[in-house]
């Protein structure tokens, strides 16, 4: 069965493959997206990740699968694909969410920007008194805000910073803020989804605020010039990670760490391979396939019984259930929090049921976020609520999977429940000055067009538009009234 796993992990990277693409030349969609994030993280895992488990045995040491999960891995893998993708489609069609997600309308202004940054610093800084690994239920409680609120302040920094480019002041905020979320985002931590989320939202808000509106050949090269100081971070990090696991580290240790890991990151290929692409999710997911139902029993739906119990604190509940990665890992006697793996989650809850239920309901629910993404694209703060979780989105397919949902639910609603507290008592004084704007032609005149009728006492007085530049229409309407999407420029506008 070995040749049949490594054809459906060899077909997994065609088919994403093959609809990024399309989905690039016929501009049908965003490549930073909660689509994209996640499907880059199933290929690591479900793809590649099946490729090198045949070629490399990847977690043998913990499990050696039967040709019968083989078989049925090789099946599951790319029939949740085409789950995913089929229903992520519908999900694009469903309008009701339009009315009732929240819009998370601000006064696109500096004191908008500003106050909710310093807010949501202010919420980071606060969270570092409980350090996550504590054991108390505040330490947990901290723990999932912080990661949302570090990506939320990082995002809002980026956004103020694309508005005053020429404003050394907008840079030191940007650095400070920067700064701030990274130590953060590792305090107290091991894990590398928080500071993945802090590093992610900067070519994310960059990408809905500016480059979103030019063509490829313009933005691909300045997103990947961010992304790749990322990833030699998150490399670097992968090393040092392991001292930070046993004791709550002090600010000066967090700093060193990130240094080092900035400095001292090791791209060889063994390194790469050992901490990105060598994965055992797979693997993880066979022993499932081969223990569940024989060994242990199924619970249907247990992981949104788990996400619905799990903010109970343990020491009011001592048997509230447990992350499905613990029970495995102590099930294969193995001192670690594996991975199970979304099929591994699927098949351990309802076998082939649950791995449908599973590829459904992803696929629907990051249908309907990007469709919301689409239509308020010119709304800086609802793009940094959407981008408060990156780092659980790419790492979803890994499992825990209801535990990373659960924290991107946290993290987005915290970052809602804020910024709408903030309007509430500060509305007046943001709406106060003039609107923000990116400095490109096309903005500049999307700008003055929406608030011409607004009085220049309250908004400001409005900048003309400047000429357009040489380039066609076509290169403008990145995701406009898509064939894809299949709603109205019209419709677009009135949902704003």
């Amino acid at each position: 069965m070995d040749g049949l796993l490594y054809l459906s992990g060899f077909l997994v990277v065609v088919i994403v493959g093959t609809v990024f693409a399309r989905d690039i030349y016929l501009r049908k969609h965003d490549p930073l997206s909660w689509k994209y994030l996640f499907l880059a993280g199933y290929v690591v895992f479900f793809g590649t990740g099946l490729i090198f488990t045949v070629i490399y045995s990847i977690g043998s040491e913990m499990h050696v699968a039967s040709e019968n999960a083989k078989g049925m891995m090789a099946v599951a893998a790319v029939a949740f694909l085409i789950l995913f993708l089929a229903f992520f489609n519908l999900g694009g069609k469903f309008r009701f969410a339009d009315k009732w997600f929240p819009k998370v309308e601000l006064p696109k202004t500096t004191p908008g920007a500003l106050i909710s940054l310093v807010a949501s610093l202010g919420v980071v800084v606060a969270s570092l008194a409980f350090p996550a690994s504590g054991e108390s239920f505040t330490a947990a409680l901290a723990a999932f805000f912080r990661g949302g609120m570090c990506a939320t302040a990082c995002g809002l920094a980026t956004y103020w910073l694309l508005t005053q480019k020429f404003n050394p002041i907008s840079w030191v905020v940007f650095f400070g803020t920067l700064g701030i979320c990274l130590i953060a985002s590792i305090a107290g931590e091991s894990g590398r989804r928080s500071l993945l989320g802090v590093m992610m939202v900067i070519p994310w808000v960059w990408y809905y605020t500016s480059l979103r509106n030019q063509t490829i050949r313009s933005w691909a090269p300045k997103a990947g010039v961010l992304l790749f100081l990322g990833f030699v971070l998150l490399v670097g990090y992968s090393g040092v990670r392991a001292s930070l696991r046993t004791s709550t580290k002090s600010v000066g240790e967090l700093s060193r760490a990130l240094v080092e890991s900035a400095t001292s990151a090791d791209l060889s290929r063994d390194t790469l391979g050992r901490d990105l692409f060598y994965q055992d999710a797979a693997t993880n997911s066979m022993w499932i396939m081969d223990s569940y139902g024989e060994v242990y029993q199924q619970r249907p739906f247990h992981g949104l019984y788990w996400f619905v119990t799990n903010p109970i604190p343990r020491n009011l509940w001592p048997d509230k259930p447990e992350a499905l990665g613990l029970e495995i890992s102590r099930q294969m006697n193995i001192q670690a929090n594996l991975g199970p793996g979304i099929i591994g989650h699927g098949w351990a809850e309802a076998g082939w049921i649950g791995i449908i239920y599973y590829a459904v309901f992803l696929g629907f629910i990051f249908g309907i976020a990007d469709r919301l993404l689409q239509l308020r694209a010119d709304n800086p703060y609802f793009v940094v609520v959407m981008g408060s979780a990156l780092g659980q989105m790419i790492a979803m397919s890994r499992g825990d999977t209801p535990l990373f949902l659960l924290q991107t639910t946290m993290a987005m609603f915290f970052s809602i429940f804020v910024l709408y507290a903030l309007k509430l008592v500060f509305g007046t004084v943001m709406a106060s000055f003039p609107v923000l704007h990116v400095t490109s032609a096309r903005s500049r005149a999307d700008a003055a067009a929406e608030h011409e009728d607004q009085p220049t006492e309250e908004w400001g007085e409005p900048l003309p538009p400047e000429p357009a530049d040489d380039s066609t229409p076509a290169d403008h309407d990145w995701g406009q009234a898509s064939a894809a999407w299949e709603y109205s420029e019209h419709e677009a506008n009135d949902n704003r």
